[in-house]
């Protein structure tokens, strides 16, 4: 009976164990929404673009400067607020800003290419919209 009692202790510790690091990977995930849906916010308001162009252009980012989507968030929202960055996220940021130059340049010249094809911001009282590949809801 003994071996029995450690055996299910053992598997209980092992539930515990695999219950504790989804409920950090779950406040992860949460936190990181936020600071994702805040930066889908400035770049949409900041630019004069759709919230499916801001995610574009995050999506951009995060891929030329190969940095996690979540951290180019974090970094930015921080820049934002005025929040000091340690020596990593600083190297990190002197990376992203100047990408970030270049992502809303090539946003910026594709909507010219498309012509009239693509509402301006303003133009029919509305921001700018475009279709399609914003982030989905699990």
């Amino acid at each position: 009976m003994r071996d029995d009692d450690a055996q299910v202790t053992r598997d209980l510790l092992k539930r515990v164990l695999a219950l504790q690091t989804e409920v950090d990977q779950l406040k992860r995930a949460m936190e990181t929404r936020s600071e994702i849906g805040i930066v889908l916010g400035l770049l949409a308001a900041g630019f004069s673009r759709s919230t499916a162009d801001g995610w574009r252009m995050l999506r951009e980012l995060s891929n030329y400067c190969n940095v996690r989507l979540a951290e180019v968030a974090r970094l930015l929202v921080a820049v934002h607020d005025g929040t000091p960055l340690n020596r990593d996220e600083r190297r990190t940021a002197t990376r992203v800003a100047p990408a970030l130059d270049g992502v809303i340049e090539r946003a910026r010249s594709r909507e010219a290419a498309a012509g009239d094809g693509v509402r301006a911001a303003g133009a029919s009282g509305g921001p700018a919209r475009s279709g399609g590949d914003g982030p989905v809801a699990a």
